[in-house]
């Protein structure tokens, strides 16, 4: 064979196995990165299943931080509180305490009740007369100054 073609052949085959290293390597470092995308995938955690959040109080807080709401466990009931713009109690819903009925109370700005609205009576010394809706009416000073409820 002519020493031209020799290395002619010589210079294609050089060409050529160069050609198939780089295929090599590219196929392993493409089935590299398929292989560690996968392993990243397989790790992450299992997305958030929407289920019952379980807590004896939730806070919702304004963007300065400052608390806005309440609901919380209440001894054997629960009780949600809003806050006025002063940061204290404006309003208080509770449910049925004791078996004496739910309950809604406004407050003025000194934190005394301004309207009681219940499910039962209050005797003077505070006991349940009766499991009856009842509407209780104070002044500014918390004195009671009207009531509504059935006799």
């Amino acid at each position: 064979m002519d020493t031209g073609v020799q290395a002619d052949l010589v210079r294609r085959l050089d060409a050529l196995e160069r050609a198939n290293r780089r295929l090599r390597l590219s196929l392993v470092a493409v089935l590299l990165f398929v292989g560690s995308v996968a392993l990243v995938g397989a790790a992450q955690p299992p997305a958030p299943r929407p289920g019952p959040v379980t807590a004896t109080a939730f806070h919702l807080v304004g963007e300065d931080g400052s608390r806005r709401a309440e609901l919380s466990a209440h001894g054997k009931s629960a009780q949600l509180v809003l806050n006025g713009t002063n940061g204290k109690r404006s309003v208080v819903l509770t449910g049925d305490e004791q078996g004496a009925g739910p309950k809604v109370a406004v407050l003025g700005p000194d934190g005394k009740t301004w309207l009681l609205f219940t499910a039962h009576w209050l005797l003077n010394d505070g006991t349940v007369n009766a499991v009856e809706p009842a509407l209780y009416v104070n002044d500014r000073t918390g004195k009671l100054i009207g009531t509504l409820q059935k006799h």
